[in-house]
């Protein structure tokens, strides 16, 4: 009866992990046909094929810890896309960093963390008048270097990465 009740614990912990893992997961999902948003989504290998590039720099580093960064963005409707994103990051146990927010844009760094240095999943989600964009990294983050990252990709949004060095 104890082993009944020990599988039945670690089928529901199991679900319950699942279920955060794929909540970002479905949220790519549900847009990746959609004609009004763009979804980029780059590998591990991708990224492990970037750091090994012959140019070796602070990102490189960075790079190699990632298991995959997506993006998805949109111009049609976008606050009401960053509401929903946000709304499903707060409710899929993702845990706020950093709020930065003027007249022009919302940005909002969420985590979900491993141990105190290192986390599993950060996303950035920017929402501004004209567009959202909303960018998922996992992989063994290191918060102290994925700042300097921001100034390595070439990616609509990526730049805010750089105001967690302001923390």
């Amino acid at each position: 009866m104890k082993k009944l009740h020990l599988i039945i614990i670690f089928l529901f912990v199991g679900i319950a992990l699942t279920a955060q893992n794929n909540a970002i997961d479905k949220l790519f999902s549900d847009y990746l046909n959609n004609d009004d948003f763009t979804v980029v989504s780059i590998s591990g290998k991708m990224l492990n094929m970037i750091a090994d590039s012959d140019d070796e720099d602070e990102a490189d580093d960075i790079l190699s810890s990632l298991k995959s960064i997506n993006i998805l963005t949109t111009e049609k409707a976008p606050m009401d896309f960053y509401k929903k994103a946000k709304s499903k990051l707060y409710d899929n146990n993702f845990e706020e960093l950093m709020k930065v927010r003027d007249k022009d844009s919302n940005v909002l760094f969420m985590v979900r963390e491993s141990d105190g240095k290192k986390v599993k999943e950060l996303v950035l989600l920017v929402g501004e008048n004209d567009n959202t964009v909303l960018m998922s990294f996992t992989g063994d983050i290191r918060l102290d270097k994925i700042s300097k990252l921001g100034k390595s990709l070439n990616i609509d949004g990526a730049e805010n990465l750089e105001k967690l060095d302001e923390k």
